[in-house]
């Protein structure tokens, strides 16, 4: 099964534990994964946070209480995922306990003071950094996630992706396509700020390319459904709404997009 979410601003990233609990999966077989920037933080000015602040905080903790395991995927690059590490701590964002790596070495400096250490390595010719529960391949988001894959003992039933750039978000859906024994879950998270331009352009984008896939190849693209805390702090099942295409009537007046992760 293959679904699209649209997470409107300025939900926290706490509805997406809905998504989970609905999906009736053990937690032993689910795998979370969130882009970082816009996602796990966001800007004001030069000043950065947490996205979502507490109630994103405590569901990353919630995850990890539980044992379900989630990853950073990042499109900053492969030598940028001991910043990335660095910027979490500060930001207060929690690590998972679950690292990619299958020994569970955690990426820190044998020096006292040096703190995080990336790690570099390839996976289908592609360059890839690590560092405890991050990756990056660049925007190359369908190889990390495929070496992340690659490393587990037990390969999950379902994954959800977090990212704000819905481009991202359907690299992934067609990397899944080909998947069918893990169902796959696309969440578009609404950009904070500072990317609002470029998301409505990237939407744009997005909508123009599933158009193309129906009409040439004859995928069946699911509704996006649209969630936020308050679907997520209902009694009742989740409300569906599908996401409008009028981003499609600006197709012909695409802007000159200045990619974010």
């Amino acid at each position: 099964m293959k679904k699209l979410y649209y997470l409107r601003k300025p939900s926290s990233l706490s509805p997406i534990k809905k998504l989970i609990k609905d999906s009736n999966e053990n937690y032993d077989d689910i795998v979370v994964i969130f882009d970082y920037d816009q996602t796990l933080t966001q800007k004001d000015g030069v000043k950065g946070s947490a996205r979502g602040g507490e109630k994103s905080i405590r569901f990353l903790n919630w995850l990890n209480d539980n044992n379900i395991k989630w990853y950073v995927n990042t499109a900053r690059g492969s030598g940028s995922v001991a910043a990335i590490a660095t910027s979490m701590k500060n930001f207060k964002i929690p690590f998972s306990p679950i690292l990619i790596d299958p020994t569970q070495t955690e990426c820190l400096s044998p020096k006292p003071g040096l703190g995080f250490i990336g790690i570099q390595t390839k996976h289908d010719g592609v360059e890839i950094g690590l560092c405890n529960n991050i990756i990056s391949a660049g925007y190359d988001k369908d190889i990390s996630t495929d070496y992340i894959l690659s490393k587990l003992k037990n390969k999950p039933k379902l994954l959800i992706f977090v990212d704000d750039n819905s481009t991202n978000i359907l690299n992934l859906y067609r990397y899944f396509h080909n998947k069918p024994s893990i169902d796959f879950y696309g969440v578009i998270y609404e950009p904070y700020k500072d990317a609002e331009e470029d998301h409505e352009a990237t939407m744009a984008i997005f909508h123009e390319e599933v158009e193309s896939m129906e009409t040439k190849r004859g995928d069946h693209f699911p509704e996006i459904e649209h969630i936020n805390e308050e679907n997520n702090n209902s009694s009742g099942g989740r409300r569906k709404k599908t996401h409008k295409s009028k981003s499609r009537s600006r197709i012909g007046n695409k802007k000159k997009i200045s990619r974010k992760n």
